[in-house]
């Protein structure tokens, strides 16, 4: 979320003197200056949103907020777990189970060790944990008390403890996070979704008034043989100069929905309907769906790359100009790359040319995106977009390029 603050909003505290004659004054003023008196309540307006946007933005993070005190920092006055790698003996806390292993975090330092369970020779936790396993993504609730056989020991002792094969954990946290961290539970109870929500306002009073709002929104879901992917992007902005008529700067949409079906190996099967809209490019409406086979040529918890093509179709209903359709190809491209510390750099291409005249009729957009986390779940974000397009209108050309800075709320 953005906004940004006009400080002549700004009301002073505290009475003036002699409030009444002040009153009267300042009622003249307004009866003589019609303009003055409605920038005035346009500051107010504005001051009044920013507040607003505020505490939206306070709304959004106050689920994120820790309700207790980081384990490992406790670690001197608390019972540590241990872990026990190459007969070197860790203490600090099991900050969370993967499929191939642990995150600990020692008492002598900071940072996180992912350390695989082929390395563990010896693991003793204080606290109870929340794991999930199998197929059926089945849990187990209890202390972790060792690894025997390539099988986790779950329970509050040796003798009755649960043994689960280390190749079936799915996940697990600490049983009191879960329990008492809102964003825990819905990033676990939901773990095969991953999203992002931004939303920016902007609201400028001077020589020239503007008022701007941007929506975005990203949600994925990738359970094999499935992958599901939803991106939609909305932004509208107004300016309006002194005496001036009101005019739409921008009017634009953006939403694709992404299906995939894993086949055999590397290769899946993809369908894309997507749509567009840009008032001021004089686009009323652009859809462009499209459907064939890929290849993921990198597919790692660290990054993704894959390629992909087919046919497609392309309608577009131009302001003056009416309506366009052509059949074409379908070519395109994504990858993401997962930084240390959380840092994501992502991007998709897509380019349809027309049959049988690519030259004639061509649809081309590349974004790429870099993710900075701040403060859990907010982050920092750098979108650069670009559209290239057989646009009829003159003054409007075939290409738009687009930059953006804002924030982010990852869920």
């Amino acid at each position: 979320m953005s906004t940004l603050m006009d400080p002549s909003g700004v009301l002073e505290a505290g009475p003036p003197p002699d409030a009444l004659d002040r009153n009267k004054q300042l009622s003249s003023q307004e009866q003589r200056s019609p303009p003055q008196a409605a920038s005035r309540i346009c500051h107010l307006t504005a001051y009044r949103l920013n507040c607003i946007a505020v505490l939206l933005l306070a709304f959004l993070l106050a689920p994120a907020m820790p309700v207790h005190a980081n384990p490992a920092a406790g670690a001197e006055s608390e019972p540590a777990d241990v872990v026990t790698v190459q007969d070197t003996t860790l203490r600090g806390r099991v900050v969370r189970l993967g499929p191939d292993g642990i995150q600990f975090t020692t008492i002598y330092g900071k940072g996180k060790l992912s350390i695989s369970y082929d390395a563990i020779e010896r693991v003793v936790t204080q606290g109870s944990y929340r794991i999930l396993y199998g197929d059926e993504e089945e849990e187990a609730r209890g202390r972790l008390l060792g690894i025997e056989d390539a099988h986790l020991l779950v329970g509050e002792d040796r003798n009755s403890a649960e043994r689960i094969p280390v190749k079936d954990i799915v996940s697990g946290v600490s049983a009191q996070t879960y329990d008492e961290s809102f964003m825990t539970r819905l990033r676990t109870n939901y773990r095969h979704w991953s999203g992002s929500l931004d939303l920016g306002l902007n609201f400028e009073r001077g020589a020239v008034d503007k008022d701007k709002i941007a929506v975005g929104l990203d949600v994925e879901r990738r359970k094999k043989p499935t992958r599901f992917a939803l991106s939609f992007r909305y932004a509208f902005e107004t300016e309006q100069k002194r005496e001036g008529p009101e005019l739409t700067t921008k009017d634009e949409l953006s939403a694709f929905l992404l299906g995939e079906y894993d086949l055999w190996g590397d290769w899946y099967l993809f369908g894309l309907p997507a749509v567009d809209r840009d008032v001021p490019r004089r686009i009323n409406i652009r859809t462009y769906p499209s459907a064939g086979i890929g290849y993921r040529l990198i597919d790692t918890k660290t990054g993704l790359f894959q390629i992909q093509g087919g046919f497609g179709y392309v309608f577009e209903d131009f302001e003056i100009f009416g309506t366009n359709s052509y059949a074409s190809g379908s070519i395109g491209a994504e990858g993401r790359y997962r930084f240390g510390h959380g840092i994501v750099l992502d991007g998709r291409l897509l380019y349809y040319p027309g049959i049988p005249n690519p030259r004639d009729e061509w649809l081309f957009r590349w974004e790429a995106n870099l993710t900075i986390p701040l403060v859990d779940p907010l982050a920092l974000r750098f979108r650069i977009n670009q559209v290239n397009d057989n646009n009829p209108s003159p003054d409007v050309g075939s290409n738009k390029w687009t930059t953006t800075l804002g924030l982010a709320v990852r869920f």
